[in-house]
């Protein structure tokens, strides 16, 4: 290999390596807006999950208050008038 051939391969792998590195920049900026997106939906998830939970604190909360006023509901005909707002 002469002195300008090795020349031109120096060159010509330097450019490959150079879009090499371009596209993993590429790729590493695509991940990073991935992560930002994963962030985003982390976070919608656990307030969707801290919403749900206060709502079944507040079911779970009627219903003691139901069954600490009738303990057992009334037997034969509907009486479900009698029970009131829950």
């Amino acid at each position: 290999m002469t002195s300008a051939e090795y020349q031109q391969l120096v060159e010509f792998l330097g450019r490959q390596f150079t879009e090499v590195d371009r596209r993993f920049d590429e790729v590493g900026h695509r991940f990073t807006e991935v992560d930002r997106r994963f962030d985003v939906v982390d976070r919608r998830v656990f307030e969707l999950r801290d919403d749900v939970l206060a709502h079944f604190d507040e079911i779970y909360r009627r219903f003691e208050r139901l069954t600490r006023r009738h303990p057992q509901p009334p037997r034969g005909r509907d009486h479900s008038e009698s029970w009131g707002a829950i």
